[in-house]
């Protein structure tokens, strides 16, 4: 799947065949045909003042998908690379210094409590009127956030005061996350 994506994005930057060739050599698994959310999470590791885990470069993702996983990541990589819009897009003379990520969701569940909120394990979606945003599992972690800075960043990022957060719709969902 690593692969498939990084031929996705070469693919889109380049236009030299690889997605083509990837495809032809892919053998597709029943864990491939899943339907699932999944996001695709570009870093650059190694640059000074970086995190360890590296300097964000792009994300993009959908919660949920009714197409097979593999056709997904075709679809999704080139997005994270080409598209977030938080990020000018990826270069080719970038392309062997970022490192991919694939986050495969579970389905959501509404979050009753915060006392229910393990960080690490769940990934929080809020949304608040016209307000959303998204954090994977590993964000907080990452980042060094408890509860509470987990849930006013999610606020923040919606827009929204970081309070913000308190009455809102929050859920749940755990990823299975794997990279290069």
């Amino acid at each position: 799947m690593l692969a498939l994506a990084r031929a996705s994005i070469q693919d889109a930057i380049l236009g030299d065949g690889s997605l083509r060739a990837c495809e032809e050599a892919l053998v597709i698994t029943p864990q491939m045909r899943t339907r699932a959310g999944l996001f695709v999470t570009l870093k650059i590791k190694g640059e000074e003042g970086a995190p360890p885990s590296g300097r964000l470069r792009g994300c993009i993702g959908l919660m949920s998908s009714e197409r097979p996983l593999h056709e997904t990541v075709i679809d999704t990589a080139p997005k994270a690379a080409l598209g977030d819009p938080r990020f000018t897009p990826l270069g080719a003379d970038e392309l062997a210094a970022v490192t991919l990520s694939l986050s495969v969701l579970s389905p959501m569940t509404k979050l009753r409590t915060i006392d229910g909120l393990i960080i690490g394990r769940h990934g929080l979606q809020l949304s608040k009127d016209s307000h959303r945003s998204v954090f994977l599992p590993q964000v907080p972690v990452e980042q060094g956030w408890d509860a509470d800075r987990y849930l006013q960043q999610l606020a923040l990022k919606a827009g929204l005061p970081k309070d913000g957060w308190r009455g809102a719709e929050l859920a749940t969902f755990e990823a299975l996350s794997f990279s290069e």
